[in-house]
């Protein structure tokens, strides 16, 4: 999907109840496309089984935090080795 300088990206989070979110992203570039785009809402399940007292974790998207977001989610999540 392409996209220029201009971007914006939305992020709309809704709590649906004691246990359960919504997220809901608009895409807006007015350089390369017409109009927004909107996603269709993602729920997300916050209290999981057998794990009653759960915590959301809230990841920050900062260029000086990537080598530890890297470290932590996106190399296990991709099979690789921690080490």
């Amino acid at each position: 999907m392409p996209f220029s300088e201009e971007l914006r990206v939305d992020e709309r989070w809704r709590r649906l109840d004691r246990d359960n979110m919504e997220l809901t992203l608009t895409f807006n570039d007015p350089q390369m496309y017409t109009k927004p785009w909107t996603s269709d809402p993602k729920r997300f399940r916050l209290q999981t089984k057998g794990m009653p007292n759960a915590e959301m974790l809230e990841v920050i998207f900062a260029p000086i935090d990537e080598q530890d977001f890297n470290q932590k989610i996106r190399n296990p999540s991709n099979g690789v080795t921690v080490r």
